[in-house]
């Protein structure tokens, strides 16, 4: 597998922006935390992709969720999830219900892109968490 050029200074521009904790479950482990990137790198022009304000810093199954579209953040920062997933899987996940993120204006254009592939796959059965 081809590194991502750019990727291990997007990645430790995440953790400082970040102070080294998933944005929404508080893990501090630096093996588990993934820098996410909320415009998908394929969509991402070479400025985009190593945009710190097209990222976020998540757990790793925070991380799998968010990549696959399967949950959200809308602008006030509340996690969105596809309906497909149950309630009780993110309870079995640990992640917490209730948590809101603080994005800067810059993230929140980044967002737009990602709510709208959300929207496409959870097709309106979704819920705030």
């Amino acid at each position: 597998m081809n590194a991502r050029v750019g990727q291990g200074q997007f990645r430790e521009n995440l953790l400082e922006r970040w102070n080294n904790t998933c944005a929404v479950t508080g893990c501090r482990i630096p093996e588990v935390l993934r820098a996410s990137h909320i415009k998908a790198w394929k969509h991402s022009n070479d400025i985009e992709r190593l945009d710190v304000h097209n990222g976020i810093l998540l757990a790793a199954s925070l991380d799998a969720l968010f990549d696959e579209y399967l949950v959200t953040f809308k602008n006030d920062g509340t996690m969105r999830v596809n309906g497909r997933i149950e309630k009780n899987d993110l309870d079995n996940l640990r992640i917490p219900q209730g948590v809101r993120i603080h994005f800067q204006d810059q993230t929140k254009v980044y967002l737009k892109a990602h709510q709208a592939e959300f929207e496409k796959t959870s097709n309106g059965n979704s819920f705030d968490w």
